[in-house]
């Protein structure tokens, strides 16, 4: 099992960076297809409950940004994948899984994207862990699926905090 990290602080209320990374994302996911860099995203559902909590899932197509040296391997058809979360509005984490279309037995992705209050900011966090379940070649493939979404994640945290700037001004 691999894991990911990430944070990015944001210099906002927590009101602003929960409505706009969280709640209007959650929401609306299919509005911020291109914020996202996907392809296609469907929300599935969104259930509000009386407590504040949501319970969330959605299908995302990835565009094909498969290595040349993967794609014997992995084909473009094969980067769509549905993501089921729960909100926690005590803790201010949602918790995720990542279901791929393909490989569902073998491929195991979860994770939790988590709101830290400081003075007069706010830390967002987001870890995965990833398994692939594949003997012989499991943790290479781990290591791949690893190296990009930590490069993805960077990216759109870099779009979060454009995103939260822009809404800010409004």
């Amino acid at each position: 099992m691999q894991k990911v990290a990430n944070s990015l602080k944001l210099n906002y209320p927590l009101d602003l960076v929960l409505q706009v990374t969280h709640f209007d994302l959650m929401r609306n996911m299919p509005s911020f297809t291109k914020l996202l860099g996907m392809e296609e995203i469907k929300l599935i559902r969104f259930d509000e409950h009386e407590d504040g909590s949501h319970d969330v899932e959605f299908t995302l197509k990835s565009k094909d940004r498969v290595p040349a040296f993967a794609r014997t391997v992995i084909k473009p058809e094969m980067l769509v994948w549905r993501q089921i979360g729960k909100w926690d509005p005590e803790t201010l984490t949602i918790d995720f899984k990542i279901v791929p279309h393909f490989f569902q037995r073998v491929i195991d992705i979860r994770g939790r994207k988590r709101y830290v209050e400081g003075a007069g900011c706010v830390t967002m966090e987001i870890t995965s862990s990833i398994s692939v379940g594949i003997p012989g070649i499991g943790r290479l493939m781990e290591q791949v699926i690893v190296s990009e979404v930590k490069k993805e994640q960077i990216k759109l945290l870099g779009k979060i905090e454009q995103e939260v700037e822009k809404r800010s001004k409004c």
